[in-house]
Formats: C-alpha cells, sequence, structure tokens
C-alpha cells in the first residue's frame, strides 16, 4: 500500500488543520481570540467596535485564502470549496460591542478588502 504525501500549507499561527471531510478541500479552524488581536493590532486599532470586528474577521478569511492558494486545497483547482470555522469568543461577540460604521460597511461596502490590501500588499485569489 502506498502512502499518500499531502503537503499542508503554511497556515497563520492562529489556524491549524481539521480532520479531512470529503465535502471539501481542506477544513481549517481559525482561533478568534488570537486572530482578532493579531489583526487590531495590524489595523492600529485599540477600542474595537463591531466595524472593526467584522474587518478583523474577513482578513482572517482573507489570511487562509492566501495560505491555500496556489496549492492543492486551493478551490479552483482541486473542485471543492474550502472549510474555514473559527471558535467562539464571548470577549470578540460582536453584540458587546457598539456597531460603529457597521458590518455591512466592512463587507458590502468592501472596505475590509482595502485594509487586506494596504496591510498585506494583495487580495488572494
Amino acid at each position: 500500500m502506498t502512502a499518500i504525501t499531502v503537503n499542508l500549507p503554511k497556515l497563520p499561527a492562529w489556524a491549524k488543520v481539521l480532520e479531512a471531510d470529503p465535502r471539501f478541500s481542506i477544513v481549517i479552524e481559525g482561533d478568534t481570540d488570537r486572530y482578532v488581536a493579531e489583526w487590531l493590532q495590524l489595523l492600529k486599532v485599540k477600542v474595537p467596535d463591531q466595524y472593526w470586528l467584522e474587518t478583523a474577521y474577513q482578513c482572517a478569511k482573507m489570511d487562509l485564502q492566501t495560505a491555500i492558494e496556489g496549492t492543492e486545497f486551493d478551490p479552483r483547482t482541486a473542485t471543492k470549496s474550502a472549510c474555514f470555522k473559527f471558535s467562539r469568543s464571548s470577549k470578540y461577540a460582536l453584540g458587546q460591542h457598539p456597531p460603529g460604521k457597521g458590518t455591512l460597511a466592512a463587507t458590502q461596502g468592501r472596505e475590509a478588502r482595502e485594509h487586506y490590501r494596504r496591510i498585506r500588499g494583495r487580495l488572494p485569489f
């Protein structure tokens, strides 16, 4: 029997690969407390609101997309989507923070993408 070698992508320190699920090219879990702390520092945000928490979440997802880009887990070539799961965090629950500009500005307004591009230099995929 021949062993199958899989080259796992280089993930951020706050992420890990979970057990394989045949429905997805890869399943990755992100530690919310750790990614939010990292991204708030990168974004230079001292007092987060819902806008900044949503921006951090979107940027963390883009970090994971960047990590699998060009690998055997890239959805464009794997013919399966990737699954990203994030742990729950009572500290960063949206309902415990003021809205600020709100979550829609970060997502539908695509502002999170521009923050990511400014910090990382480019968008994934």
